[in-house]
């Protein structure tokens, strides 16, 4: 039922649509909103999606293929960067529609330098990758700082704005949430 639902209202179409576009280049013309939503939930799926190629070992060998040994196989890397790369895609159409605009290079920026950060531990590189690491890392503090959480910068009119303490609160949990990953790659 829910399958013909979305068949029937058009979701299912609009979505392919939307996936076709967002995998697709253009440099020129515009990015709307569902296609930014779509980006967006399309990194959230960059891990499974770096999975993919174990799991694909997985059931055609039938035998379990783990990550035991932390080990990331450069197939699962390639396919785990599809989604920043999408992102990137529209950042950069933005940037161009924009004529610049610091926030669109900023967001380009963040994940651009998700790139190295994956396919370098895949390609066995340890250092230089906690050293791409350490940029994206950057990168993104920096999107938040700037953009998320507008502690640099000028703000947005008629924007709701946390009281300063709470956004260092934030930001600080976000910052340690995100190094974790950092360290557990060394």
């Amino acid at each position: 039922p829910l399958v013909l639902f979305l068949a029937s209202s058009g979701v299912l179409q609009d979505t392919l649509i939307s996936l076709l576009r967002a995998a697709a280049w253009q440099a020129a013309g515009p990015v709307n909103t569902v296609d930014i939503l779509f980006g967006d939930v399309l990194t959230s799926y960059a891990r499974p999606l770096g999975d993919i190629d174990r799991v694909l070992v997985a059931v055609m060998l039938g035998e379990s293929v783990g990550r035991g040994d932390g080990s990331e196989s450069l197939a699962g890397a390639v396919l785990g960067c599809l989604p920043f790369w999408v992102r990137l895609r529209q950042c950069l159409a933005e940037l161009s529609e924009s004529g610049g605009h610091a926030r669109h290079l900023l967001n380009a920026i963040k994940y651009g330098t998700a790139f190295p950060a994956l396919l370098l531990p895949a390609l066995g590189l340890t250092r230089a990758a906690v050293v791409a690491q350490l940029v994206n890392l950057a990168a993104l503090i920096a999107w938040d700082l700037v953009c998320d959480w507008e502690l640099i910068g000028r703000r947005r009119p008629g924007k709701s704005h946390l009281p300063q303490l709470h956004k260092v609160v934030l930001v600080t949990a976000g910052l340690l949430l995100r190094a974790m990953v950092l360290v557990r790659m060394v």
